[in-house]
């Protein structure tokens, strides 16, 4: 790390080759500060040293979940100008929304480069809000809201800033899979560079999903910042639930109390010193895939001079909760009662003494989501209104759905109309009123119905609520689940895969959603399609079960 301590002044003086060959030379050499306190001066890493083990990795991936104000889209932005200057091929900049892109580069690239006499001098051509020539190549700045701009793009480096704000707002547009779209534009590099960085919002999506992988993705080898303590010279990852304490928690809810927030040693129980913090170091839990993506997470607690008081004030308050975890500790948040659990469904179990079926006799209920092999649960709704689960598993296609139908003496059944709608219309077609097929249109967000018919065979159903119903139904002890569900592969990681979360719609209200994310979930929505099916079973097979006349 002798770089740091070297002035800039003494760094202009070596060869232009030769810091154009290393980011941080670059960095501390010829980049100025271009925005904040410090904007208009030479770039120091001295409060924060994670931020020098960043930008020292020069892997061809990285991605970097962090809290919001901790110094990336500084370094980010220097490293694409750094590549347009140093390397052939043009670079790719996306952020959520076009418009707040482009007051970013007015305010901060733009004079960046025009207040800098040795980058200004660079400059080959166009020198606008979308688009600044350098050296030959080409850096783009472009939002993801608009996807022919982006396709028509062909770079060798790709930045994605703010990605979970990408990702959602392409959701809610129908986009598709951004990160997807963009990643295409490096079809013809021979030398690909990609750099993803957020604030996160939940897990396993966006920045989470990169990061600590999911089921289309191994994610990255997740480094996480090791300090040493200075006293009994333990090393530890550094988390606010087991390094930080209030000395004064005693006087909570006293008027006189006021927090003093520390950072302890998980053994000693010391104060970590600023000296310890800073000086830690970035060790990967996934060392076996480090060959793939190198993985960052930074954390305000990282940091020489974290403002502890306020952050301990924001994580008692609940309002607070979500925007503390997520800007402040660069964390995901999952709110509580938000996602089933393994607890919540080891509770369905236990509440239940059955074994699951290989058939029945009695009349039950179907939901079916499709997909490369179709996900079914069978079920029936007991005396006391409980869904009592008989049945879970794929089915290789829909003429063994057919077959599970008359194995198990379905009565109606509700079925995803996706992705072969066709498909399944035929197959609802084929079994005229015990099966219809299930469309999840942006519509019936905004209502407060449940499901509408449409016709004799496509049912209309809200998303988010029925999904927010099957995570309150286990949540209040209305499921039954086999004794042996464990045994249905996949059966639990798919349930609880669904996180439930809520913001502020543009007229200021609240409003429940669940955030696209990239891990299967299957099996969650048979149960979305079970819960609808009993919902709206046509009164000719309303399940009487035996013994009770």
């Amino acid at each position: 790390m002798s770089e740091v301590n070297s002035t800039s002044t003494e760094l202009n003086e070596l060869p232009e080759e030769v810091f154009l060959q290393s980011f941080v030379l670059f960095l501390l050499a010829k980049w100025k500060i271009s925005s904040g306190e410090g904007k208009g001066e030479a770039y120091r890493f001295d409060e924060r040293p994670f931020l020098y083990t960043i930008a020292t990795d020069d892997f061809w991936k990285k991605v970097v979940i962090k809290s919001a104000q901790c110094g990336i889209t500084e370094l980010e932005i220097a490293e694409a100008i750094f590549l347009a200057l140093s390397r052939k091929g043009n670079v790719l900049y996306a952020f959520p929304a076009l418009q707040q892109l482009r007051q970013m580069v007015g305010a901060r690239v733009r004079p960046a480069i025009e207040d800098n006499p040795y980058l200004y001098a660079k400059v080959s051509g166009m020198l606008n809000l979308e688009a600044i020539q350098m050296s030959g190549n080409t850096l783009y700045f472009t939002g993801v809201q608009n996807r022919r701009q982006m396709i028509s793009k062909d770079v060798s480096a790709l930045f994605i800033d703010e990605l979970d704000t990408a990702v959602l707002e392409a959701s809610e547009n129908h986009f598709g899979n951004v990160v997807y779209t963009l990643e295409k534009r490096l079809g013809a590099a021979s030398k690909p560079i990609i750099r993803y960085y957020s604030t996160p919002s939940y897990a396993g999506m966006g920045i989470s999903a990169e990061f600590a992988g999911d089921d289309s993705n191994l994610g990255s080898d997740q480094r996480e910042w090791i300090v040493k303590c200075s006293y009994c010279y333990k090393e530890q990852e550094i988390t606010w639930e087991e390094n930080v304490i209030d000395r004064n928690f005693q006087l909570a809810g006293d008027s006189r109390y006021v927090p003093d927030v520390h950072r302890v040693c998980t053994k000693c129980r010391r104060d970590l010193t600023v000296e310890a913090i800073v000086g830690g170091r970035y060790v990967a839990k996934k060392p076996s895939i480090s060959h793939l993506c190198h993985g960052y997470h930074v954390s305000k607690l990282f940091t020489a001079k974290p403002p502890l008081n306020q952050m301990w004030l924001d994580s008692q308050n609940p309002l607070r909760e979500q925007e503390f975890r997520c800007s402040d500790l660069g964390s995901p948040f999952e709110p509580k009662g938000s996602k089933l659990t393994d607890e919540i469904l080891d509770m369905a179990v236990a509440n239940s003494n059955h074994a699951m079926l290989t058939q029945s006799s009695d009349q039950t209920y179907m939901g079916v989501d499709l997909g490369k092999n179709h996900n079914v649960i069978i079920g029936q709704e007991t005396p006391e209104k409980k869904i009592k689960l008989l049945y879970a598993g794929e089915a290789e296609d829909l003429n063994a759905v057919d077959a599970l139908m008359k194995r198990f003496n379905v009565g109606f059944g509700i079925m995803d109309a996706q992705p072969e709608h066709l498909k399944a219309k035929d197959f609802c077609s084929a079994h005229p009123g015990r099966m219809m097929a299930a469309y999840y249109p942006t519509y019936l967000e905004n209502t407060k119905d449940i499901a509408k018919d449409k016709d004799d065979m496509i049912i209309h159903v809200n998303r988010s609520l029925v999904m927010s119903m099957v995570i309150q139904a286990f949540f209040n002890g209305k499921i039954l689940l086999p004794k042996d569900i464990r045994s249905v592969k996949d059966f639990y990681k798919q349930m609880k895969s669904p996180v439930k979360a809520t913001q502020e719609d543009t007229n200021g209200n609240l409003r429940t959603f669940f955030p696209p994310t990239k891990m299967a979930d299957h099996y969650f929505h048979a149960f979305v399609y079970l819960m609808i099916a009993l919902e709206k079973r046509p009164r000719s097979v309303i399940f009487i079960p035996k013994g009770i006349w």
